[in-house]
């Protein structure tokens, strides 16, 4: 966590005003703040856990771009199902909006300039770029594969060949990696070891005595000076 912080706040120290490099911080948040706001930006979807599911979008639409190779993906499921993030639109409770209610939503992004759509995309694993200009069309074909790919609302047939599902609802409540927050009770992580960070490092001199260190000291991470 410590590391993950320095690293961040390294990247903000060089670009302030996110006219650049800034912007790959945010690797699957276009799809994530989408979901997010279908979702009503509520417990059925935190900031963390849309953004889990964002990046993997992201990297898949990286795959399916030839941009960057399917492996790389799935080490991204890998890693974030370990984290106990969701990674699959089925792993959201509640229906989802239609393809058009998300791109309704992605057309707002921050990133989108003169009505282009931006996403941040990568070429393998730690290559993000920032790709301008994406085709609507593509993304939304994109998204349609993705709900075609998850649980059918409850009552309703089968999917024939070739047929889609617009709306999405997974089936059985909450996933098992979501009952313990949704069912009242609470989740808690084991502690890593401390991770020393140098006193020079500009980062670190940036985060302490911060609102990062308290809201981390607040989860029980330990801060240390190396």
């Amino acid at each position: 966590m410590a590391r993950c912080c320095a690293h961040k706040a390294r990247v903000v120290i060089e670009d302030e005003k996110e006219i650049g490099v800034r912007a790959l911080l945010n690797l699957g948040h276009t799809f994530g703040h989408a979901l997010e706001k279908d979702t009503g930006y509520g417990d059925r979807l935190l900031h963390g856990e849309g953004v889990s599911i964002g990046m993997v979008l992201a990297h898949r639409f990286s795959t399916e771009l030839g941009l960057a190779p399917g492996q790389d993906a799935g080490r991204v499921v890998a890693h974030l199902k370990r984290a106990g993030l969701p990674t699959t639109l089925a792993d959201i409770p509640g229906m989802l909006g239609s393809t058009q209610d998300l791109m309704a939503a992605i057309a707002q992004d921050k990133k989108v300039q003169r009505g282009a759509l931006t996403f941040i995309l990568t070429r393998g694993t730690g290559q993000a770029f920032i790709e301008k200009g994406v085709e609507p069309g593509r993304v939304a074909a994109f998204l349609r594969r993705c709900g075609k790919n998850s649980r059918p609302p409850p009552g309703l047939p089968p999917r024939k060949a070739g047929e889609e599902y617009d709306r999405v609802q997974p089936t059985g409540g909450a996933p098992p990696l979501l009952q313990g927050r949704l069912g009242g009770g609470s989740v808690k992580a084991k502690k890593p070891a401390p991770f020393p960070v140098p006193a020079s490092d500009r980062a670190w001199e940036a985060l302490k005595g911060g609102r990062a260190r308290r809201g981390l000291r607040r989860f029980g991470w330990p801060w240390r000076r190396g």
